[in-house]
């Protein structure tokens, strides 16, 4: 349709495998090196962080391989006790350092108070909330070497009932879910018609000549790209994501401007429109 709901929510990539407890083969944030590296010594320099105020945070790192090399540290933010639904941990900070066999270096990161910040629907603004973080250093969202827990000053939020608050690997929440979380009813769906140039093919097969077109270009798309299931099943899939001005440019010259408003206007049965825009000289 042309509505998409992001019912997820904030629970889109590390976000949502962080909170779900599901462990990706190459996690985000991930990469490769010709060394290896260990993180240790996390320190903050003040316990309790105040509104407005900024948070200074220090980490050792040591190149433990047998050659120079480079890595990412990147500083988590997650907050295991909270009113309110919210990722698993967040990436706040990172710095790529370059160190040489055996040597090692405090790295240094600051935080502002509103980098604790999480939007409220039912306030809409950013609010702090009040209470205990965990502030993470490691080389992934997965891999976390060092940790150190900080109180922050904030807003005390009234807890709320949520499919978003418990969520696992089989996380899908209902549109009744979704309306609850924005604070309001979702938007109705704009109907099909009329089809204007940034329809997919998809939408356009709900006519015969939007059916026709959408065969044509996944027989030539299928072509192009050889035989196979999985190619095929790729291929309809981009067939019926493409929008219909792409149609011009695809076709270099053969799909013309006059060919495409005169169709248009015929799937949209605008039949009178489409016969005078067919003979109309340009």
């Amino acid at each position: 349709g042309r509505q998409a709901l992001y019912k997820e929510g904030l629970f889109v990539g590390y976000r949502f495998y962080r909170k779900a407890d599901v462990k990706p083969l190459f996690p985000f944030g991930h990469g490769m090196t010709y060394t290896t590296f260990d993180l240790e010594g996390l320190s903050v320099d003040k316990d309790t962080l105040p509104v407005k105020d900024r948070l200074t945070i220090r980490v050792n790192i040591r190149n433990t391989g047998r050659r120079s090399g480079k890595e990412t540290i990147q500083i988590y933010v997650a907050k295991p006790v909270s009113a309110v639904p919210r990722p698993g941990a967040e990436l706040k900070a990172y710095q790529k350092i370059a160190l040489e066999k055996g040597e090692e270096r405090a790295v240094e990161f600051t935080l502002a108070h509103a980098d604790f910040a999480i939007y409220s629907p039912a306030k809409k603004t950013f609010i702090v909330e009040e209470g205990d973080y965990t502030i993470e250093a490691g080389f992934s969202s997965t891999d976390i070497r060092t940790c150190k827990t900080v109180k922050v000053e904030g807003e005390r939020l009234q807890e709320t009932t949520s499919p978003y608050h418990d969520v696992d690997a089989s996380f899908s929440p209902s549109d009744d879910d979704f309306a609850r979380l924005l604070g309001h009813p979702l938007p109705k769906e704009r109907p099909l018609r009329p089809f204007d140039e940034n329809s997919i093919l998809a939408e356009l097969r709900a006519s015969l000549i939007g059916r026709l077109l959408y065969r044509k270009v996944a027989k030539q798309l299928q072509k192009a790209i050889g035989s196979g299931e999985a190619s095929r099943k790729m291929m309809e899939r981009i067939a019926q994501e493409m929008p219909y001005r792409n149609l011009r440019t695809m076709s270099a010259g053969a799909f013309s401007q006059k060919t495409s408003e005169t169709l248009l206007l015929l799937m949209n049965r605008r039949f009178l429109r489409a016969l005078k825009r067919l003979f109309r000289r340009d």
